[in-house]
């Protein structure tokens, strides 16, 4: 069990303990494929480390990977894929207090690691291929955020989402004929957006009605 003080999730912490099995395998893995090397690796000052170039790339999309395979939960007869493991063990605990509370603490984290995205591309049009790129590049962005523009998408994701957003996007531009720009703007609140027109986005951060 993680010690309590203050600022320290100590309940999230403890509810992720018992996957740390599961992300040492999944660095081991790389490291033993050659993907991970001790190159790829940059101290900065302070002796903070940072993963550079295409390997972090590459422990992004087998992150992403890793997290559709499923896993049988003790309490369940149902595997479930591993991203949903962490909420599904959550039933397994007694005391509905204590879900309530370890609910909350993980998407609180979920929240404060999410930015806003602003997805703007500019695609050649001039040809069959390229009109066939448009397409693909609209259906990515819509599976992600909300158009706001013709060619302009607002999606609201976390650092992976945002890294899996960038791969997928690049796999279907052309850099020779088209343009690609993502603004990335971590801290939204006191962002203003003032809208004139007849279309009205979605507030992320507002109240969902349902």
């Amino acid at each position: 069990m993680h010690a309590l003080r203050p600022g320290r999730a100590a309940l999230a912490l403890d509810v992720m303990e018992e996957f740390r099995p599961w992300a040492d395998r999944l660095a081991l893995t790389l490291i033993n494929r050659g993907q991970v090397q001790a190159d790829d690796f940059d101290l900065r000052e302070g002796g903070g480390v940072t993963l550079q170039g295409d390997a972090r790339k590459a422990v992004v999309v087998a992150y992403q990977e890793r997290k559709r395979t499923k896993s049988p939960i003790h309490c369940s007869r149902k595997a479930f894929p591993w991203v949903w493991c962490r909420w599904c063990r959550l039933g397994c605990w007694p005391g509905a207090a204590r879900r309530r509370h370890a609910l909350s603490a993980l998407r609180a984290q979920v929240k404060e690691n999410a930015m806003l995205v602003l997805v703007c591309y500019d695609v050649n049009t001039e040809t069959s291929a390229g009109r066939r790129r448009l397409r693909r590049v609209a259906k990515v962005c819509e599976s992600t955020g909300q158009r706001v523009q013709k060619s302009v998408f607002e999606c609201q994701v976390d650092v992976a989402q945002f890294e899996t957003l960038e791969r997928r996007l690049l796999a279907e531009i052309n850099p020779d004929q088209d343009c690609l720009r993502l603004y990335r703007m971590p801290q939204t609140r006191g962002f203003e957006v003032l809208e004139h027109g007849s279309f009205k986005a979605v507030d992320f951060d507002g109240p969902l009605v349902l």
